[in-house]
C-alpha cells in the first residue's frame, strides 16, 4: 500500500503491519538507510535495490531482497517468490532480524564509532 507523504513515526507504524517493506536507496549507493532497518527490526523483510555496504553485511534472500533498478519488471515475481513460502520468509525475518538487532542498531553504530575514534 503506498500511502504518500507521511511522517516517519507513521512509517514505522505501518511497517509493524507489513510483511515485506520496499525501499528505494536514492542514488546513496556506498551506504544504508535506516528505513532498511526499521522495516527488518519491526518483522517485514526489507525489498531494496543495494549498495556496496548492504552486500557486504546483508545477503540477498537471508537477511534481505535485493531488487535491480534496471529491471523493476522483475518486482512482482520477486513479491509473489516471497510470498509463496511462508517457512522460507519466517525464517528469512527471523535471521534478519538477529542480525539487525545485534549489529544494525543506532546503538551498535555509536559503539562501532566511539570503538573507531578511540
Amino acid at each position: 500500500i503506498y500511502k504518500g507523504l507521511i511522517s516517519p513515526e507513521a512509517g514505522i507504524a505501518l511497517m509493524e503491519d507489513s510483511k515485506i517493506v520496499l525501499n528505494h536507496m536514492a542514488w546513496f549507493k556506498f551506504g544504508a538507510s535506516e528505513r532498511i532497518y526499521e522495516a527488518i527490526l519491526q518483522g517485514a523483510i526489507s525489498l531494496t535495490d543495494g549498495s556496496e555496504f548492504l552486500h557486504a553485511h546483508l545477503k540477498n534472500m537471508e537477511h534481505i531482497a535485493y531488487y535491480e533498478l534496471n529491471n523493476l519488471d522483475i518486482l512482482p515475481q520477486i513479491v509473489t517468490s516471497l510470498s509463496s513460502c511462508p517457512p522460507t520468509i519466517e525464517e528469512m525475518r527471523e535471521k534478519a532480524y538477529q542480525e539487525a538487532l545485534t549489529n544494525h542498531t543506532w546503538q551498535q553504530r555509536v559503539i562501532k564509532l566511539l570503538d573507531t575514534l578511540n
